[in-house]
């Protein structure tokens, strides 16, 4: 057992099914934070149900207070996941209306990534092999989801699509994704791999405007700047990408 583990699962601000489902973790995890108990060893040690336990343990996940890593026999069969505990996460505050196990409203298409790389509230980002029409209908099948786990399973969906691991239909793919997750059974297995890309990309973008506008003023500022054609370049390159973030 690990203390610091289980007094940060102690602090966090979440419904007492989940909360005593964490501490169950935490009791059984190492110093890095991960353990891998079976759903069945949970349910009976918490008194809940396995569908339960699934369900809350996909609530933890989307939360990210919690990563399941699937794990596999010499057979290659499937076994226990490993759970890794987001220890140096900060502790989840609690509102009045809501905790933090629950997400926010389910989001739209096409908003924006912040420049953090990560998810605002209203986003949904679709693997670009998908068309508009079968955006459209991959929004209906996630509408019931909170957004974080919508976004999981498009991202499954997407790692799945890159790695031509799909044979047919990206939408009956997406269907099973969606069947699973409503049994609480799904486990991201390449969604994280592909959120992290997508962070990368993102932090990549950032730094080359960042470097853009540094160079831009060194520009401006040096003899003759006026009349510098790559000044006028790179004045022109930032009036777009301005007008393009007001549209």
């Amino acid at each position: 057992m690990s203390f610091s583990a289980m007094n940060w699962a102690w602090k966090q601000a979440l419904t007492p099914h989940a909360k005593l489902l964490l501490m169950a973790l935490a009791d059984r995890a190492d110093d890095q934070g991960a353990c891998w108990p079976s759903i069945p060893r949970l349910a009976q040690q918490c008194r809940l149900s396995p569908r339960t336990v699934q369900r809350l343990l996909q609530a933890l996940v989307a939360a990210a207070l919690l990563r399941a890593e699937p794990r596999f026999r010499a057979d290659g069969s499937r076994t226990s996941n490993r759970y890794y505990l987001a220890l140096g996460a900060p502790v989840t505050p609690r509102t009045t209306t809501r905790t933090a196990i629950e997400s926010p409203p389910p989001p739209s298409v096409g908003a924006p990534a912040d420049d953090r790389g990560g998810l605002q509230q209203n986003q949904r980002l679709f693997p670009k092999q998908l068309s508009a029409d079968e955006q459209r209908v991959a929004e209906k099948l996630l509408r019931p989801f909170p957004a974080v786990l919508a976004q999981q399973l498009l991202d499954e969906l997407s790692g799945r699509l890159a790695a031509n691991a799909i044979r047919f239909s990206p939408l009956g793919y997406l269907r099973g994704l969606v069947k699973r997750a409503r049994a609480g059974e799904f486990t991201p297995e390449v969604a994280f791999q592909v959120e992290k890309a997508r962070q990368r990309r993102r932090q990549t973008e950032i730094s080359q405007r960042q470097a853009e506008v540094a160079c831009l003023k060194d520009l401006q500022t040096a003899p003759h700047a006026e009349n510098n054609p790559l000044v006028d370049k790179l004045m022109a390159i930032r009036n777009r990408q301005q007008r393009g973030n007001k549209h």
